[in-house]
This record gives structure tokens, C-alpha cells and sequence, in this order.
């Protein structure tokens, strides 16, 4: 069930050895998936460009002497267009490639610890006791709220275990129920 992140006899070891407390011991570890995935964030970036690109075809389909008027420059909403795909493509293709080498994970007999290394190295550790959140979502598991600052606003966004395999996802959700449930006695 764990996914080594390291070799030989220290490879559920990482950053969090130095935090764990008497007793407790490191259940599973792992980190995120390799995958791409369209996001809202993606999406919304792409808009702008979709409209623009209707509005020029529409145009240039109404009246084919105008294409040249509409044209921003030598480039064209077309190429803007195609230049959005491309970077999103990119951006998307890095994204899936490099999570998973700066994100660990691991669940302890009484603690979550996750470990981000990009832009700063940090490590989150998060209880794990009866009010704990624990949510499922296919291949997910998030057991922590915390607020965010998204410009003047704050926020509330679910913390957990992103885009691990579906199995290991039921099988975390399961050793948490246990942990709360070693909670109450």
C-alpha cells in the first residue's frame, strides 16, 4: 500500500522524521500522481481568446476583405488563439511533471504531513482527531479546512492528499476513520 518515495531501509523517511512525535509511527507515504488535468484556472485563461477568435472567424466569414482590418499587427487572433492553446499546453504538461517530485506526502498513526519543496521548502502537519473533516472525492482525500487570502478576500479550501491513486484514496479514507476512531478511546 505505500508508495516508496526513496530506497533502500529509510524510504518512508522524509522531512517530517525530525517532527514525529513518541510513538508515532509513519503509516503510508507517497506523493502525487503524474497527470494532466483541466482545471478551472485553465479554463478561464483560455476565454479571452476563444472570444476573440469567434468574433475575427464571424467576421472574416461575413465579409473576407475585413480578416486583414481585424488582424492586431501581423498576428492575427488566430495565432492568439493558438498561442493561448500552446501555453496552455505547456504550462498544463510542466505542471503534471513537476508536482509530483515536489509534493510528499505521509500519514502518521496520529498526524497528515504534507511537504511542498517549490518556491520554499515547507511542511504542514495537520491533527488528525474527532472534528477532523475526512472527505473522499475519487482520487483524493481531504481531512483539514484552512483560509486562504485570494486578493482582498479570504477563503476557506479543503487540505489533503491530491491526485493519489483511487485505492490508495479508499484505503487512506479507511486508516483515517481508524485513527479518529483510536481518538475516542
Amino acid at each position: 500500500m505505500t508508495r516508496r518515495v526513496g530506497y533502500g531501509e529509510d524510504a518512508l523517511g522524509g522531512p517530517w522524521d525530525a517532527k514525529l512525535r513518541h510513538g508515532e509511527e509513519i503509516i503510508w507515504s507517497g506523493t502525487p500522481r503524474l497527470g494532466l488535468a483541466l482545471d478551472w484556472h485553465k479554463f478561464w485563461a483560455i476565454v479571452p481568446a476563444t472570444a476573440v477568435c469567434l468574433f475575427y472567424l464571424v467576421a472574416t466569414l461575413r465579409e473576407p476583405s475585413r480578416g486583414e482590418e481585424l488582424a492586431i499587427g501581423p498576428v492575427g487572433p488566430v495565432a492568439i488563439f493558438a498561442g493561448f492553446v500552446i501555453y496552455l499546453a505547456g504550462y498544463s504538461a510542466f505542471y503534471a511533471m513537476t508536482i509530483p517530485g515536489i509534493i510528499r506526502y505521509a500519514l502518521t498513526t496520529e498526524r497528515a504531513f504534507i511537504y511542498r519543496a517549490v518556491p520554499w521548502p515547507k511542511l504542514a502537519d495537520y491533527d488528525i482527531g474527532l472534528t477532523a473533516p475526512i472527505d473522499l472525492q475519487n482520487a483524493s482525500i481531504y481531512f483539514a479546512d484552512e483560509t486562504v487570502r485570494q486578493g482582498r478576500k479570504l477563503r476557506r479550501r479543503a487540505v489533503g492528499f491530491r491526485n493519489i491513486s483511487p485505492a490508495e484514496a479508499e484505503a487512506i479514507h479507511d486508516m483515517l476513520r481508524e485513527i479518529q476512531q483510536r481518538a475516542i478511546t
